[in-house]
């Protein structure tokens, strides 16, 4: 298998292409010191200007039926009657399915009782507790735990309970859930997004094309099934949210910062040190959480997403090897999605090897909604840095700036500002005046204007995989196509 880099900046097309691994899932030791040979299995057609990266190859997920309960009979409170449905804080504009919004209802609390310490609190007297008792219940089965790691709980939890937590990732993964659980494996061919603006076809048959009367009734026969999410795959949406908040915490240490979700960071109110040992934590609740599901495709898979987040913020951390714009936006790109990309694509990858209809169309679609809703998510964040205000995101605005990042917007602007934006670039914006000069000229630039761009053109790409999906329609399918929809016009 190999990766090929088209570089597109200018009227002659250079390509590189590099060895890469047969298996998807192992990557080889040999260490490499230019960019472009990043290593990643879903890297598949990442577009960004001036850039198009291609990388040819899959990771193949085996079609597994899921285990309702673990071997301990428990199932982690997903077997306890449903609480009644909340208004959940998934940014939706049209009203989840009621599965989905009673499972998003209760996540909070299923991830918080994850964090307890098993062996000091009986599971069936912490079921008890959290039967229909709504959100005190976590509260009482805390006062059993061992005061010896209150503090620990209290640390683990503050993310979670925190106002303004928008709840995506999970939301994503149940939606897709139920997405997986719906699809035909009918139809045998799909298109899938291209990055160059063409089509990549993986028919396998041409006798199976959606445009005949009785293709499409079987899809549209397929979109009114029941909603269904099995325990496994809600399990998957508990492990994404707690390795997203375990991200927050380590993030937050890195980058020094003090505000979050509109209060103190966990290292502001009780120290790196402490921090630190938090987000371990919560990574390893998650990892118990995740061996539960008793399929190591789906374990591996998750995995990854840690091991991505780490490289990324290596990347982040060291910048790009050089200071060319071209070399500038790969370096940005694949960042953005190892830190951002990977968690939805892995999670949504995970859901669909866990339906009883897997297929390599439906992990292929999983894995494309997934990896280009991520990416369009963190293109609207990173504009939303240089536009929104200080009260809506929660935290202290130009932060990347300040951080020496030069995300989407500054990296367009520098195309029309060179001699001036260049410069503060390699320096890391360090220099008295910079950031607000840097400011000044994003603001000044058509650098929002092209970042946006690019973040509605991943956003319909996701939407692409959607219709593919469930090309009959249907509320799951909507609200696939509304959340997109909603992260690309969000303002915090």
């Amino acid at each position: 298998m190999f990766i090929t880099v088209r570089c597109c900046l200018s009227p002659t097309v250079r390509r590189s292409v590099l060895p890469m691994s047969s298996n998807a899932h192992h990557h080889n030791n040999q260490q490499h010191d230019h960019l472009f040979h990043l290593q990643h299995p879903f890297l598949h057609h990442i577009h960004c200007r001036p850039f198009t990266l291609f990388a040819l190859g899959n990771k193949k997920g085996r079609q597994s039926r899921p285990a309702e309960v673990d071997q301990s009979g428990q199932s982690l409170g997903n077997d306890r009657p449903p609480s009644p449905p909340q208004q959940c804080s998934s940014g939706m504009g049209l009203e989840l399915p009621l599965k989905i919004n009673e499972r998003l209802s209760t996540l909070k609390e299923d991830v918080l009782s994850a964090l307890l310490d098993k062996n000091a609190v009986p599971p069936e007297l912490i079921s008890s507790l959290m039967s229909g008792v709504g959100g005190s219940s976590f509260s009482k089965a805390l006062e059993l735990v061992p005061s010896y790691n209150h503090n620990l709980q209290k640390m683990a939890k503050y993310y979670f309970t925190a106002k303004g937590g928008k709840l995506i990732r999970p939301t994503v993964s149940l939606l897709m859930s139920a997405a997986c659980n719906q699809h035909s494996k009918k139809p045998s061919s799909a298109t899938f997004p291209s990055r160059s603006g063409s089509v990549i076809s993986s028919a396998t048959s041409s006798d199976s094309s959606l445009r005949n009367k009785s293709s499409v009734a079987a899809a549209v026969e397929e979109s009114e099934k029941p909603i269904d999410i099995s325990f496994n795959q809600y399990r998957i949406a508990m492990v994404a949210e707690m390795i997203h908040n375990a991200t927050l915490v380590h993030d937050d240490v890195i980058d020094e910062s003090d505000r979050r979700r509109g209060q103190l960071t966990v290292n502001a109110r009780w120290g790196n040190k402490q921090a630190v040992l938090v987000g371990d934590f919560i990574l390893a609740r998650a990892t118990k959480v995740l061996c539960s599901i008793g399929e190591p495709p789906v374990i591996e898979t998750m995995a990854e997403i840690v091991e991505d987040l780490v490289k990324g913020e290596l990347l982040q951390l060291n910048g790009p090897s050089t200071s060319t714009g071209d070399a500038r936006f790969n370096h940005y790109m694949v960042k953005t999605f190892y830190k951002t990309g990977s968690l939805f694509a892995n999670s949504c990858r995970s859901v669909a090897m866990l339906s009883e209809n897997c297929d390599e169309i439906l992990l292929e679609l999983a894995t494309e909604f997934g990896r280009n809703l991520g990416l369009a998510f963190q293109l609207v964040d990173d504009i939303l840095d240089y536009c929104a205000t200080e009260d809506a995101l929660g935290k202290p605005t130009a932060n990347d700036l300040r951080l020496g990042l030069a995300t989407c917007p500054v990296l367009f602007a520098a195309e029309e500002f060179p001699e001036a934006l260049n410069p503060m670039i390699e320096r890391r914006f360090s220099a008295d005046g910079d950031v607000q000069l840097a400011l000044e000229l994003v603001q000044r630039s058509d650098g929002l204007a092209q970042s946006r761009r690019l973040a509605r053109e991943q956003g319909d790409k996701a939407i692409q995989c959607a219709d593919q999906l469930l090309p009959g329609g249907g509320l799951v399918r909507d609200c696939l196509v509304d959340i997109v929809r909603r992260q690309l016009a969000r303002e915090r």
